[in-house]
């Protein structure tokens, strides 16, 4: 019996397949809790309202970085910790999709965006360093995702960024080239 899929589970395999293959054949770097987390992303990322969801510091939309970054200074504490963890996490998450898929959004921050200030960070910086922040605030066994994996999401960043790009490469229509009718294929009749 077939079972029916729903277009995002589709999707997904599609993603996963795709990071699986450039992760570990183009660039050898076999970690499948990595592969399965860069997977999650772009299925929760291909919905845009997912890529700028209000944050759960206050419930306000991202509307940049820096202003995200802004925002949670007010909220840093004890009392806080998981919702800085988790906004911090979600900083990495924002800066690896848009540098490693779109890095020519990113550069383009300046003359479209420059009032919100992302024009002047270091989006390969500030994903790092979000991720390891959320790795930190990681005190917990049980922590979604778990502290190493975050570590390695930081340490590895400028490949994972790489990586969906190459995995981007993939999405474009591929040039078909067809033999022009006066030549025909080999026959195979003496065969």
């Amino acid at each position: 019996m077939i079972e029916a899929r729903s277009g995002h589970e589709r999707l997904r395999e599609l993603f996963a397949g795709q990071i699986e293959n450039v992760f570990y054949s183009e660039l050898g770097l076999a970690d499948p809790e990595l592969i399965a987390y860069l997977t999650s992303l772009l299925s929760r990322f291909v919905h845009i309202d997912a890529i700028f969801q209000p944050v759960a510091l206050d419930d306000r939309r991202v509307d940049g970085v820096v202003r995200l970054l802004r925002r949670l200074h007010g909220h840093v504490g004890p009392a806080n910790t998981r919702r800085v963890r988790a906004v911090h996490r979600y900083v990495g998450d924002f800066t690896l999709f848009w540098a490693g898929l779109y890095p020519e959004a990113v550069r383009m921050q300046g003359r479209i965006r420059g009032a919100t200030g992302d024009a002047l960070i270091d989006y390969m910086g500030c994903g790092k360093r979000s991720y390891l922040e959320a790795a930190n605030l990681s005190h917990h066994k049980g922590d979604i995702p778990p502290r190493a994996l975050l570590q390695r999401l930081s340490t590895h960043f400028e490949l994972c960024a790489e990586g969906l790009s190459m995995v981007r490469k993939l999405w474009r229509p591929r040039q078909v080239r067809f033999l022009p009718t006066t030549q025909h294929a080999p026959s195979l009749n003496g065969l």
